[in-house]
């Protein structure tokens, strides 16, 4: 009996003696995540109440895609008056003798962004703000130890500007000249990114002469942990977000109601009524057409639109603001085909329901 107690004790020593010899255990192990989320930006706008305008011509746009055409063309109309961003814009194909597209013109209101800021639960209407039952917090894998959300709120500082010279442009293409700006602009102001990225490019036989860049430059700061409520207003997400403020506007009537019957020569209903509103909102100077609608005559076969009639009442945006809690957004849309005028500030409203 004692030998074979002193022989268990001798073989307990031993395997606490060896652990180096396990070939392989088993545990279990509680990781915590990284990720870090972004309050987003409100960006204030100032709107300038005259329009601004700016046109491509055909040659322009030859090789470039529709909505580089439409960045291209808001661009010159923004330089002219030194502005950030283009509210409303109105884009309209201009259409020779031969039917072909002869210049894209542009038409809408220059705004400044004047100042940055964290977004708070208060800029936010009480009908967009997420409910309990949307947030879920879930273990990562399944497993217990999470860490609390980290967010982090993004600074950004007043515009700046950027030149490169030919010979520091010598054998890029404009993509590549555009990544080492950015990349310049971003050492050169200790920034984590930029926003409203803005760049023209002039060129010559033997390649790229000048390069200007404008950009606001942006960094991460103010690292903390959030509440529930403030996630469920906020939603704060995986990469940065800038939005503008919620710009608004009141509709002033300039005219009594029209009827314009204009001679088209088009298949297409959709360009048939382009053609009929441009020419109608040039006419009476105006933004849109209040109850617009449209009624069609068609030639014998039955499949060319010869002439389109409009009908509306000549409107334009006027008192542009910024929303303050309380102001009465307008109601949603009734669905019909024909209605075309649209809110200033209906992109705001989508934002909250991605």
């Amino acid at each position: 009996m004692k030998k074979n107690l002193f022989v268990c004790i001798a073989l307990a020593m031993l395997l606490t003696g060896c652990n180096s010899a396990y070939k392989f255990a088993t545990s279990n192990r509680a990781g915590l995540g990284h990720g870090v989320c972004y309050i987003p930006t409100l960006a204030n706008l100032q709107v300038t109440p005259t329009h601004v305008t700016a046109s491509m011509t055909a040659a322009e746009m030859k090789g470039l895609s529709e909505e580089k055409c439409k960045q291209t063309v808001v661009a010159k109309a923004l330089e002219t008056q030194n502005a950030d961003v283009m509210v409303s814009p109105y884009f309209y194909y201009e259409r020779g003798e031969d039917g072909k597209v002869a210049n894209l013109i542009v038409i809408g209101y220059p705004a400044t962004i004047t100042s940055f800021r964290s977004l708070t639960s208060k800029d936010i209407p009480a009908e967009n703000k997420s409910t309990d039952e949307e947030l879920k917090w879930k273990s990562v894998n399944g497993e217990a130890a999470v860490n609390s959300l980290t967010i982090a709120e993004v600074q950004i500082d007043p515009k700046k500007q950027l030149t490169m010279n030919s010979a520091e442009l010598v054998g890029m293409n404009e993509e590549k000249a555009l990544a080492k700006a950015k990349e310049t602009m971003l050492i050169q102001e200790n920034a984590d990114f930029l926003y409203e990225v803005q760049y023209k490019i002039t060129s010559s036989e033997s390649g790229l002469s000048m390069l200007t860049m404008t950009a606001f430059p942006a960094r991460y700061h103010k690292y903390r942990a959030t509440t529930t409520n403030e996630v469920l207003s906020l939603r704060p997400g995986k990469k940065p977000v800038v939005m503008f403020s919620t710009i608004i506007a009141d509709v002033k009537q300039t005219g009594e109601r029209i009827k314009k019957s204009y001679r088209v020569a088009c298949h297409s209903k959709e360009e048939a009524k382009e053609m009929a509103r441009y020419t109608a909102l040039q006419k009476y100077n105006a933004d849109f057409l209040l109850n617009e609608t449209f009624y069609y005559e068609y030639d014998s076969s039955n499949k060319m639109i010869t002439r389109v009639i409009i009908c509306g009442t000549p409107a334009i945006y006027s008192n542009f603001r910024i929303w303050k809690p309380g102001d009465v957004l307008e109601l949603p849309s009734t669905g019909q085909e024909e209605s075309s005028a649209k809110s200033i500030f209906g992109g705001f409203l989508d934002i909250f329901k991605k």
